[in-house]
């Protein structure tokens, strides 16, 4: 489940909950909570008030979670203010959380690129991924799993935050070096499978682990320690998004370079990272990001190509769901 965007709201939980729970050392009645879930004091507490008004928007859950039973009013506290942190706690099998930030709120992204199961698209490891299909299509086939295709914000609000976690780096820490490519260097020259066990070389004939770098390693790391696998490399991944007259991209295609203008051609480095990179048309495209098995350093989180119509399909451009 998505979170409103309660950005104001999240600072008050956190500095209540907080409150809350030393508010018997400072002697503050009516910050007092009990852990099943009512007020020690006659008075109506804060946290009963922010927990109100959770409910009231639908926010959150009364049940435990992973942190066990605290009460129907600090279950809800706290569940929402984990989901301010680390992305939601709910998931749907085969997706992982995505933290808040970039302008946008937590959400859930398919672990893995699309997979196909009968008319629907499904994420998991095993497989190679769903080609061959329209963008239209696509959207299709995330609302048959009660998904939607990736949109636009939603990739770039992932990019910036693993373009933030030192792991993806080949220096080690963000921005020194560059970020991986994923499967990109044409061996093998089609599109892989993924590894159960989160091997990020699977397939690729290179050697890399959690501790070793390589610039054809296939995950990402996002801040919550969550990887997301061929976020760059193997298949291009379909977005929902266009271009349009009013929204047009007029720059030409190349390698990764310095840019020098905000609509620049750029790349896999944090200087070049928040620029954009892609076809030279104000005509109607559909997004691609990522880039495929055959991009070469053009792969990475931050590639884009706006070479083809929404209704084009091959064997190098795949996609994934968000939800």
């Amino acid at each position: 489940m998505k979170l409103p965007k309660f950005n104001k709201l999240y600072v008050f939980i956190f500095s209540a909950f907080f409150f809350g729970v030393f508010g018997v050392f400072l002697g503050a009645t009516t910050f007092a909570e009990q852990f099943v879930g009512t007020p020690e004091s006659g008075k109506t507490s804060r946290l009963t008030e922010i927990y109100e008004l959770l409910k009231d928007e639908g926010v959150g859950s009364d049940s435990s979670g992973e942190w066990g039973d605290w009460g129907a009013v600090m279950n809800r506290i706290r569940g929402v203010a984990g989901e301010t942190v680390s992305g939601p706690t709910n998931c749907p099998t085969g997706m992982i959380p995505v933290p808040p930030g970039n302008g946008g709120t937590g959400f859930c992204v398919d672990k893995y690129e699309a997979k196909q199961s009968g008319s629907a698209a499904v994420s998991v490891a095993a497989g190679t991924p769903w080609v061959s299909i329209t963008q239209y299509d696509a959207r299709t086939a995330c609302e048959a799993s009660g998904k939607h295709l990736i949109t636009e914000r939603e990739w770039l609000q992932i990019a910036k935050n693993v373009e933030q976690v030192g792991w993806n780096w080949s220096g080690g820490t963000a921005g020194s070096g560059q970020m991986s490519d994923g499967h990109s260097d044409s061996t093998p020259g089609n599109s892989l499978a993924a590894s159960t066990d989160d091997d990020p070389c699977s397939g690729t004939g290179q050697t890399c682990n959690i501790t070793t770098w390589n610039s054809q390693r296939r995950t990402y790391q996002l801040s919550n320690g969550e990887y997301v696998w061929d976020f760059g490399g193997n298949v291009w991944d379909r977005v929902d998004g266009f271009t349009y007259e009013s929204y047009p991209y007029a720059n030409n295609w190349s390698v990764w370079v310095a840019c020098n203008t905000p609509d620049g051609i750029c790349g896999n480095t944090l200087a070049t990272n928040d620029q954009r990179y892609g076809g030279n048309t104000t005509a109607l495209r559909a997004l691609r990001r990522g880039g495929n098995w055959s991009s070469g350093t053009n792969a990475g989180a931050f590639a884009m190509s706006l070479t083809y119509v929404p209704s084009y399909a091959d064997s190098g451009m795949g996609f994934r769901c968000a939800w």
